[in-house]
Order: C-alpha cells, then structure tokens, then sequence
C-alpha cells in the first residue's frame, strides 16, 4: 500500500486527534498516525522493574527484519512517526540502520530510545546510525556517576555510555549533520535525584538537551524507588506520560518484532494481542470488537487501565501489583533492598 502524501496524513492526524480529544467513539473514523514498532525485545541491560528482565520465556524473544519492516511500515498509509523501542535495546539488531532508512525514504519520523552502553559501537557504527538519517535519538541515562546509574541501569557502563556519545557527537558535528535529535533522558529515582543538576551539566557538555521524567513504579513497590522530589519542581525540562485521558487507542498502534498488535506499549502478554499486522489488514484490527471494547472502557475520565492494558490475569498484573506488598519479586528491587532482604530472611 503506498504511503499518502503529507498533506493528507496531517489531515487524518488531525481528524483523528479531534475524535480522541471530544467525542471518544469507539470506531475510528481514519487510521493511526504514531506506530510503536518493536525492533527487538532482548537487551543487554537488566533494569529491574522492565518487564524484559522478569518475564522469561513468556513471551518469544526475536528480532524484527528488514523484510517484514518494510511489509508493516507499507501498511500505515498515514503514517508520520515510529519509535523502535519497545522492550528490547534498538541497536542490538544488526538490521536497524536499514530498517531507519527505509521509514525516512517514506517521509516517515524515526525514533530510538537507546540505553547506549555497547560495548561494541566505534566510528562505523556511529557513521551508519548518521547515514540512516535517523530523526530522534533518547538515551536513557540515569545519574550522573557509576555508582547511581548502575541502581536502576544494572550492567550498563556510565564511562562507556559517555565515550559513545562523544564518538557520535564529534562525528555529527565534522559532517555538518542535523539529525539526529539527541536527547539526555534521566530516569529520576530516590537514588539519583541528588545527581540532577551534576547530569544536566553533563549533558550541556556534551551539547545533548536534558530532560528528567519519574520513575514508574507499582504501589508496593513505591518505597523502594520513588523519590522525595517532585520533578516537576526541579527545575529542567520533563516527560511524563500522565494524561488526563488515554490517547493511544485512538491515535497509536504497537506492533511487535512478530507482528503481533497491542494495545499500546505497556502490555506484551500474548493472549491480549488484538491480532497480527503481517497476516491482517491495519483498518480491519483498527476498528474490530476488541479494539471498540477497550476505547469504550476509556470513553471518560482517566485512563482505566484496569480494563485496558493490563489485565488482572496476566503475567505483567501479577509481578507488578502484589496484593498489600505481601510478595515481592527481588527482581524488581534495588539492589541494596534485596540483599537486606535475603540477610534478614536468613536469619529467620
């Protein structure tokens, strides 16, 4: 299917973005604008409260292709943006760069969230990443020193991560390069949030923007992870993803390496897929029962996610929210609580 031309996926934007914002109808009239697609869904870090990290073999692991890349970009006729990071690191699949390039070719944004501590990068991978004309790139950098950002960022390396990025940012600025849009994204947590101001500092040096977002965290785990300061106070530029109504499920789809659909970018239990992109038509999945049950659910007032996304009888429901805190799984916790916690179970 051939992409439309600009003017007319703008319209669609807008079109669709009226019916979220005032009537919330079930059945969307036009298409989604904003695609989540998974490049892959293994890492080399193991952050303690991502899903990657906790949830083995319940879901198949994999890398997505340039082949069916190009098959499932072809089928968002309106598209305008894509972010390919979901539950894995981008830059692990050895086709990115020509999977970046093919959505440009469309006059479609791209976007990477990037964690940047590979061991591997040197001057040829920086060099395909500013070939691929790659849009946005959002490194996930949380703290200012090792001994911070390894609480939340377990096996990342912070010298590396800087090293990489003075490698990219020489090379961009040699070349006369726009693109990419590098962002210093700090993760903010009771462990880090002294380090805010030292890390802006970092990344002006850098010539990096800097912007802090709070930690999401499940209720019983609130004590271990959120942080004392408001970020909204702090200061600095900040992300959230708090709204006063959920969005997604009028103007966003989320695809996995596999094809597979979900309902936006905080579920991957396979017995919620709302069907597969590489075997149906978008507009068929778009508006089908599933699709139409879960918008209604979020017709009104804040997200429902209850109904939505994460449903009590998965896997992701189960691990994150624990009834009155009584279980908890060690993955998820800092490192420092969990050897408290084994040292006075010992003792038992």
């Amino acid at each position: 299917m051939r992409h439309w031309p600009l003017w007319l996926r703008y319209l669609n934007k807008r079109v669709v973005q009226v019916q979220e914002r005032f009537f919330r109808n079930q059945r969307v009239i036009g298409l989604p604008f904003y695609l989540t697609l998974e490049s892959g869904n293994s890492c080399n870090l193991r952050c303690p409260l991502c899903p990657t990290t906790f949830r083995g073999d319940s879901l198949p692991r994999g890398m997505l292709t340039l082949e069916n890349a190009r098959t499932i970009i072809d089928r968002f006729p309106a598209l305008l943006a894509v972010n390919f990071s979901l539950w894995g690191e981008p830059f692990l699949n050895k086709e990115i760069f020509d999977i970046v390039r093919y959505a440009r070719s469309k006059k479609i944004r791209a976007c990477i969230q990037s964690n940047f501590s590979l061991p591997k990068f040197d001057e040829a991978m920086a060099q395909r990443i500013l070939d691929s004309d790659l849009s946005e790139l959002s490194l996930s950098i949380d703290g200012a020193s090792q001994e911070t950002y390894e609480v939340y960022r377990r096996r990342g390396d912070f010298a590396r991560v800087l090293r990489n990025i003075e490698l990219l940012r020489r090379l961009q600025k040699d070349q006369g390069r726009r693109n990419p849009k590098i962002t210093w994204k700090m993760v903010v947590n009771k462990f880090n949030e002294h380090e805010i101001a030292t890390a802006r500092a970092a990344a002006d040096c850098v010539r990096l923007e800097f912007l802090v977002v709070e930690i999401y965290t499940p209720e019983h785990l609130k004590g271990a992870w959120k942080p004392a300061l408001d970020v909204e106070q702090a200061g600095v530029p900040t992300h959230t993803d708090a709204t006063p109504q959920c969005y997604h499920l009028w103007q966003v789809m989320t695809v996995n390496f596999n094809g597979d659909v979900f309902p936006c970018c905080s579920e991957w239990s396979p017995k919620d897929a709302l069907g597969n992109v590489l075997r149906e038509p978008v507009s068929a999945i778009w508006n089908h029962a599933e699709y139409r049950w879960r918008r209604g659910n979020n017709k009104s007032g804040p997200p429902r996610c209850d109904d939505c996304h994460i449903d009590k009888d998965t896997r992701y429901w189960q691990d994150w929210h624990t009834a009155n805190g009584e279980k908890k799984n060690p993955t998820m916790l800092p490192l420092t609580l969990v050897a408290a916690d084994r040292k006075e179970r010992s003792h038992v």
